[in-house]
């Protein structure tokens, strides 16, 4: 006993535990994790076609397949990870979430077959499930309680790097240096993540805490995989004191009665809250379904140029996450979710555009690709105002509920209803892929923006009519 406490502490242990190096090795997991899980995107159709030798009518369909698996493995995956986590440390989960990933990227890059293809991305959609609960849990449960904002803007700032860098690496190395020197770039990524998360020592106190707050993390995590760097709901100040705060999500069901769904699915704010979550969900991953079929077939562009696309089209996260967070914080969600589906509707509709030969001035020299990609840059920048708006508006609902009925329903309540909105969100990124690649299938690409930026205008003025403007404190 004697001779364990004199041992001298591992080597590097200052700056290993060091609040600095934990918070940059987790955002370097999470920026890797979501690097690798959205690589495949813009060579998807290269693969398709040439590795696995399916004809042009497939590969919409395998398309949008795909993309769907990748939510509906996250649905079931989730309560499994919040089970068994207390079997294992989070660090210990990280690392398997980025070797998974990592096995995931191998299957999927040598795959000849398409059942290969769907056991790689099923691993991958598990790893990405892992990353993304624990890596946000290591973070709230390992920074200073003042860490707030540092936290967010470095969440905000590696989720929206890995969802811009990966298509946007994945395309200009295929396109310049060939298949497998693009598939070894991300190799090479998911390595640099595997070995700072090595490194990390983390406090064993803080180890325990996080394993107990792994489900409530997974319950907020709906705006992080995907479409959105909006990592927390605009109600929770305090990030040290989250997973306190929903910690008796699994004993929900049993200790709520049914009032209180009455309540909550009867609350305007919320169902506004969840049809924007929903709609959202379905216009962020008809991009990852449809754009590189659609501009490799009207613009005869490649990997690179798609790339290009996702870049400017998930970029805007990065810088304007935080200004809209401080944005809905003061003035509530309302006007800034309708404006942001007012602008969708607009944009989906004139990118729907070139290519169409109803819509001639559209396609008059290069006038078609300028429209198109000033299109998706503009669709950037409105899809931020989006982000957050289901979880804000649960957290409202929940206290509009407690007003009527004080202390009824406990914190339970709050638990609950960031689970519903959470299930909303992933049944959107499952419904999406289906909805946009049928669509596009029958009725073609513009005839399917058309619906969508209905969609969207229809989602404006219920947004509108539903949510309020105060903003919550």
């Amino acid at each position: 006993m004697a001779r364990s406490q004199d041992q001298a502490p591992p080597w590097g242990h200052k700056w290993r535990s060091s609040e600095f190096f934990i918070i940059a090795a987790t955002a370097t997991a999470l920026l890797t994790d979501m690097f690798l899980h959205q690589f495949l995107v813009s060579i998807l159709p290269f693969v398709l076609e040439n590795r696995l030798g399916l004809g042009p009518e497939l590969i919409q369909r395998v398309s949008e397949m795909l993309l769907a698996e990748t939510a509906l493995v996250s649905f079931i995956v989730t309560p499994v990870i919040g089970r068994y986590t207390d079997h294992l440390g989070a660090r210990t989960w990280l690392l398997l979430g980025l070797f998974g990933e990592l096995g995931g990227s191998m299957i999927i890059a040598s795959a000849h077959s398409l059942l290969t293809l769907f056991a790689g991305r099923f691993v991958q959609a598990v790893a990405n499930t892992i990353v993304g609960v624990l890596g946000i849990t290591h973070l709230t449960n390992n920074t200073s309680s003042k860490g707030t904002e540092k936290i967010y803007g470095v969440l905000t700032v590696s989720l929206a790097a890995g969802s811009c860098g990966g298509p946007l690496m994945a395309g200009a190395m295929f396109e310049l240096t060939g298949y497998w020197t693009a598939w070894m770039s991300a190799f090479g990524a998911s390595v640099v993540g595997l070995v700072l998360q090595s490194l990390m020592l983390v406090p064993p106190q803080d180890t325990e805490n996080e394993v107990k707050s792994v489900i409530a993390q997974a319950n907020v995590a709906e705006d992080i995989t995907e479409a959105s760097p909006l990592l927390v709901p605009s109600s929770v100040s305090d990030l040290s004191k989250m997973s306190d705060q929903l910690r008796s999500t699994v004993k929900t069901i049993q200790n709520l009665d049914l009032q209180f769904y009455i309540y909550l699915l009867t609350n305007r704010r919320y169902i506004g809250g969840i049809l924007s979550s929903i709609c959202y969900a379905i216009v962020s991953v008809s991009f990852d379904t449809t754009l590189p079929i659609h501009v490799g077939e009207v613009f005869q562009w490649g990997s690179l140029q798609t790339g290009i696309l996702f870049a400017i089209l998930q970029g805007p996260n990065a810088f304007f996450s935080v200004p809209v967070k401080w944005l809905k914080d003061r003035v509530g969600s309302r006007y800034p979710t309708s404006v942001g589906f007012l602008g969708l509707a607009g944009l989906l509709w004139l990118a729907g555009t070139p290519g169409d030969d109803r819509f001639p001035w559209a396609n008059l020299g290069y006038r078609g690709p300028v429209i198109y990609g000033a299109a998706i840059a503009a669709m950037g920048i409105f899809m931020t105002l989006l982000n957050g708006t289901g979880m804000m508006e649960a957290a409202n609902a929940v206290r509009d509920i407690e007003t009527q009925q004080p202390g009824r329903f406990g914190e339970e309540a709050y638990s609950q209803a960031m689970l519903i909105s959470r299930l909303s969100w992933t049944f959107g990124l499952f419904l999406g892929p289906i909805v946009s690649g049928q669509l596009t299938e029958k009725v073609g690409y513009h005839d399917m923006t058309g619906i969508l930026a209905t969609m969207c205008l229809f989602c404006a003025v219920f947004a509108t009519w539903t949510l309020k403007s105060s903003p919550l404190h």
